[in-house]
């Protein structure tokens, strides 16, 4: 059965064959042994020192070299899945940017653990089936230049309630447009500000006491 030992054994092995020292020993019992006649046994300890640290530099810096070498594909792949993570997210937050203007929504910047701050850009839509959000990255903000800033907060939900509260919306085209014709009422504007916020304090004092 090969293993990484054996097969590093044998390329050994196959170095040792073709002349190559692999450790600073066997070069030193070579060419060291040579030198001590003519310096001296105080001296030929020295130069066996210095010898054995400039050898173990070259090493560590093949050894740098190997591991830039054996590590390039893997950037590549690491480089290839990140593209298309990103291409992802810009796809869905593209038919969420079509969403937010079919329903009350706003733009904040939102923290989330373990994101960069990049991606701390996120969209509020309220639905008529209770509030969901994305988060979005810096360089996708364009998507959403149409929305003001959102008046509410976070009402707690996870990923999964968001896309149960999706699930669950059924909205007519008639009704989209009434929604879009409220929205560009002043008074209505105002007015669901105002609920907005209560709603979110009403939340709030739920959540509080049920931890209570």
């Amino acid at each position: 059965m090969t293993t990484p030992e054996t097969t590093a054994a044998k390329e050994i092995e196959a170095l040792r064959a073709r002349g190559v020292f692999v450790t600073h020993d066997e070069w030193w019992d070579q060419v060291g042994s040579a030198l001590k006649p003519r310096v001296g046994e105080d001296a030929h300890e020295h130069v066996k020192r210095v010898t054995a640290i400039c050898w173990m530099t070259a090493r560590a810096a093949i050894y740098e070299v190997e591991a830039a070498q054996l590590m390039q594909p893997l950037r590549a792949q690491v480089a290839y899945l990140r593209e298309r993570k990103d291409g992802a997210y810009l796809e869905r937050n593209q038919v969420v940017a079509a969403l937010s203007k079919c329903f009350p929504s706003g733009i904040a910047k939102t923290a989330i653990e373990g994101w960069s701050e990049d991606w701390h850009g996120c969209v509020y839509i309220d639905l008529p089936t209770g509030q969901v959000s994305w988060h979005f990255h810096d360089s996708q903000a364009h998507l959403f230049a149409h929305l003001p800033p959102y008046a509410g907060v976070w009402d707690g939900h996870d990923t999964s309630e968001k896309y149960r509260r999706l699930a669950c919306l059924q909205t007519t085209g008639a009704q989209v447009e009434q929604y879009r014709k409220l929205l560009a009422d002043d008074a209505y504007a105002i007015t669901f500000q105002t609920l907005s916020q209560y709603r979110t304090a009403l939340l709030a004092a739920i959540d509080k006491a049920r931890k209570a």
